[in-house]
């Protein structure tokens, strides 16, 4: 199911096994970041919140992306961490400079 698209950036939602996995693609910006929180609050509303964001594909990212993903991280239950699968060089290096590292789970 397809969550959000405009021009450069989609996100992109399917099942895979038990796990809900987000894809994202293109800028996670200010203009995007709201696309992207919406996605993920329409899953943790319907009881499925996600819990694998595949940003493979994502070419920035900044503190409204980053929000984005926290909020997602916090809709899951104690002690589960949200999956960041395959994150880029411009996503691991915010998650660095913000001191996220150990928030997220980061699985290549």
């Amino acid at each position: 199911m397809a969550a959000a698209m405009s021009e450069g950036f989609a996100v992109s939602i399917s099942r895979v096994d038990d796990r809900m996995v987000v894809v994202v693609r293109g800028e996670i910006d200010v203009a995007t970041a709201p696309s992207l929180a919406s996605a993920f609050a329409d899953l943790a509303s319907a009881g499925t919140p996600a819990d694998v964001v595949d940003l493979r594909h994502v070419t920035f990212c900044d503190s409204s992306g980053l929000s984005a993903l926290i909020a997602a991280h916090q809709s899951l239950p104690p002690g589960q961490p949200l999956t960041l699968l395959r994150p880029t060089r411009t996503v691991r290096r915010l998650l660095t400079l913000t001191g996220m590292t150990g928030t997220f789970r980061v699985e290549d």
